[in-house]
C-alpha cells in the first residue's frame, strides 16, 4: 500500500485528473500486473516528453531520488521500453535546461500520457498477458502486448541550436508539426540544442538512451558524423538527418541540399548588382560573404558557388570572405560587415545564424545591400536586402518524416536534392524584390536559373 499511496501522490501532484483512478483500478487488479511503482515510471517517461515547466521537473527529479530504493529493477519482458532510474535521470534533467512550453500545453499534454497509460493497462488485462492463472503461458501473449504498447510512434526534432530566429530550424519543426498532425498516434517533441556544439553529441545520446522515441530528426552538416558515434552504442535507434550526407548507415537516411545551387544564384546575383549601376553599388565589383563558422559545405560547396556564381554574371569580381566564429554574435558580424564595406564591398551575403542581425544594422547604416539566405527576408530591410534564396525544408521534414511514420523511409541511403525538384528556390514574388531590383537584371537572374533546370 506505501507504493499506492506514492503513486496517489505523484498523480496528485501533477494534477487531478478522473482517469488516474482508473488506472490504479487496473493496477491493483491483479497481484499479477507490474509493479505498480514500474508503472509509475512509465507514466512519468510519457509525460517527460512534454516538456513542462522546469519547477515540475525539478519536482520529478527529488521525486525520484527520494525514492531510489523503492525503483526496483524488475523488468517483465512486456516492458522492455521502460527506462530505467539511471537512464531516466539525465534525460529529465536536460529536459529542465531546455523547457520552453506553457502550462497550458503541459496540462495538456500530461492529460493525454495519463489516458495512453490507462489504455495500456486495460490493454494488457483484456489481453490476459499478466493472467497465468487462467492457464495461458505468458510467453505467449507477449507480442500482442507489446505491439498494442507500441503502437505510439515518437519523434524527437534535435534543434542544434535554437528555432527563433533561424528559418532552416523554423521551418524543420513547422514540417514535423505538420506531419505529426496527420496521424492520431505521432507524437513529436521539439528539444533545442543550444549552440554550443560540443555539448550536441552528449544531448542527443541522452535522447537515445531514453529509448522512448521511434526517430530522431535533426538538420545539420555536422550531424551524420554525431548520429554514426550514436548509432554504434544505440543501434535500434533511427536517424533523420537534413544538411548533411551520410550513406550505408542502416539506422540513419540523410537528405542533403545542393547548397553550390543555392549560392550559385546568390552570387549571380551579387555579381550582376555589384556590376551595376545600382544606387550603392560602387566602382570596386567586390561582394562579401560572412559565415559563422567554416565547416565543409561551407569551404566546399557555398563558398566555391557563390564565387562561381559572381563571375559567371560579370568577371573580374573578389570575393571578401570573413568568420564571426560563431552563430549569434551580431556584435561581432556588425564589425566584419563594416569593415568589409569600407574595403569596398558592396553586396554582402550573411550566413551566420542570429549574428545576421549586425549584417542587417550595418547595411542599412552605411547604404549597402544584401541578400538572404533560406527565408524571404526583404522586409527586414527594404532597399537593403536585394534578393532571397531559400530551401524547402519544411517540404522535406514533411514529406520524409510521413515516410519513415508509413515505414518507407530508406535508411541507410543519402539523397541529394537541389533546384530540378524545387527543394531550392529564389523568391521572386515579393514586392520588393521588382520595386528595388531593375528589370533587366531580374530577368538576366531568371534566365541563369533557368539555365540550371
Amino acid at each position: 500500500m506505501g507504493e499506492e499511496r506514492h503513486i496517489l501522490s505523484l498523480l496528485g501532484e501533477i494534477g487531478v485528473f478522473k482517469s488516474r483512478h482508473t488506472i490504479l483500478s487496473l493496477l491493483f487488479m491483479t497481484e499479477n500486473l507490474p509493479e505498480p511503482f514500474e508503472i509509475a515510471r512509465y507514466i512519468r517517461a510519457q509525460l517527460i516528453k512534454v516538456r513542462g515547466n522546469a519547477c515540475f521537473l525539478r519536482d520529478s527529479i527529488t521525486r525520484i531520488q527520494q525514492h531510489k530504493a523503492l525503483c526496483r529493477p524488475v523488468w517483465k519482458a512486456n516492458w522492455n521500453h521502460l527506462e530505467k532510474p539511471s537512464i531516466l535521470l539525465p534525460v529529465i534533467e536536460q529536459e529542465v535546461l531546455m523547457v520552453k512550453i506553457d502550462q497550458k500545453n503541459l496540462v495538456s499534454g500530461v492529460r493525454k500520457a495519463v489516458k495512453r497509460a490507462a489504455a495500456v493497462c486495460l490493454l494488457l488485462l483484456l489481453s490476459g498477458a499478466f493472467l497465468t492463472a487462467a492457464g495461458h503461458p505468458e510467453s505467449s501473449q507477449e507480442p500482442d502486448a507489446e505491439e498494442s504498447v507500441m503502437e505510439a510512434y515518437n519523434i524527437a526534432v534535435f534543434i542544434p541550436g535554437v528555432t527563433a530566429g533561424s528559418p532552416i530550424y523554423e521551418m524543420l519543426a513547422e514540417g514535423a508539426k505538420k506531419a505529426a498532425a496527420d496521424y492520431p498516434h505521432v507524437d513529436v517533441n521539439i528539444i533545442e540544442g543550444g549552440f554550443n556544439q560540443g555539448e550536441w553529441q552528449a544531448k542527443l545520446s541522452s535522447i537515445a538512451a531514453a529509448g522512448k522515441h521511434n526517430l530522431i530528426v535533426t538538420s545539420n552538416p555536422a550531424m551524420p558524423e554525431i548520429c554514426s558515434k550514436i548509432s554504434e552504442r544505440f543501434p535500434n535507434q533511427k536517424f533523420l538527418i537534413f544538411d548533411g550526407e551520410l550513406s550505408g548507415n542502416p539506422n540513419i537516411y540523410t537528405l542533403r541540399y545542393n547548397q553550390y545551387q543555392q549560392a550559385y544564384i546568390a552570387g549571380y546575383l551579387a555579381g550582376l548588382v555589384t556590376s551595376s549601376s545600382m544606387e550603392y553599388a560602387n566602382d570596386e565589383k567586390k561582394i562579401g560573404l560572412i559565415a559563422g563558422q567554416e565547416y565543409p559545405d561551407m569551404n566546399q560547396s557555398i563558398l566555391p558557388g557563390y564565387t562561381d556564381g559572381a563571375e559567371a554574371a560579370a568577371g573580374g569580381i573578389s570575393v571578401d570572405f570573413r568568420v564571426v566564429g560563431n552563430w549569434f554574435d551580431a556584435s561581432k558580424s556588425s564589425e566584419l560587415a563594416r569593415e568589409m564595406i569600407k574595403d569596398g564591398a558592396d553586396v554582402l551575403l550573411p550566413i551566420s545564424g542570429g549574428a545576421n542581425q549586425g549584417v542587417l544594422k550595418v547595411v542599412k547604416e552605411l547604404d549597402a545591400y544584401t541578400l538572404w539566405y533560406d527565408s524571404d527576408g526583404y522586409d527586414l530591410a527594404p532597399g537593403h536586402v536585394i534578393g532571397s534564396t531559400t530551401i524547402r525544408q519544411d517540404k522535406a521534414a514533411y514529406e520524409k518524416i510521413k515516410l519513415a511514420v508509413e515505414g518507407k523511409l530508406p535508411f541507410g541511403t543519402a539523397e541529394t536534392a537541389g533546384i530540378e525538384g524545387k527543394w531550392i528556390t529564389f523568391i521572386d514574388d515579393n514586392p520588393l524584390y521588382a520595386e528595388h531590383v531593375p528589370e533587366t537584371i531580374r530577368q538576366k537572374l531568371q534566365n541563369a536559373i533557368d539555365d540550371m533546370k
